[in-house]
């Protein structure tokens, strides 16, 4: 495909950490340093965000094309479920809430995200997500 100029950014404060939570990852630091252990594979070429705005209770499908959710309510609390973990593999999403109501980001079913059913995200706030094939984990 075409090499794009991306046109968004993620800042990231510290080390973030991609994959499973035992051998196989991939670190990024805060000064863009690439560590790779076990088996795990990445490509980062440039990353762009597409996005969909909610102002009600949403389900991300698995033929969803977007990987942002910008959550925008001033008074009715907003739930955004996340698809299941095992059709969706090293997806990433991200959870904005510019809205006053507080979001919540839900694993499907009993699904759980960083070893918890939810995660809240207050206005201003953004909550992203990794998926490994068996849950969901923040980054």
């Amino acid at each position: 495909g075409d090499n794009v100029a991306p046109t968004s950014t993620l800042e990231v404060e510290g080390t973030s950490r991609l994959g499973d939570v035992s051998d196989n990852y991939t670190a990024i630091s805060a000064t863009g340093d690439i560590t790779q252990a076990g088996s795990a594979t990445s490509t980062l070429q440039g990353l762009a965000l597409t996005h969909i705005d909610k102002t009600a209770d949403y389900t991300i499908l698995d033929t969803d094309t977007f990987n942002m959710v910008v959550c925008n309510h001033a008074t009715v609390a907003i739930t955004i479920t996340l698809p299941t973990a095992a059709d969706n593999a090293n997806k990433m999403y991200w959870i904005k809430n510019i809205g006053a109501a507080l979001a919540t980001v839900d694993g499907e079913g009993a699904e759980t995200i960083d070893d918890d059913t939810t995660q809240t995200v207050s206005q201003y706030e953004c909550l992203a997500v990794y998926c490994d094939g068996s849950e969901w984990w923040v980054i």
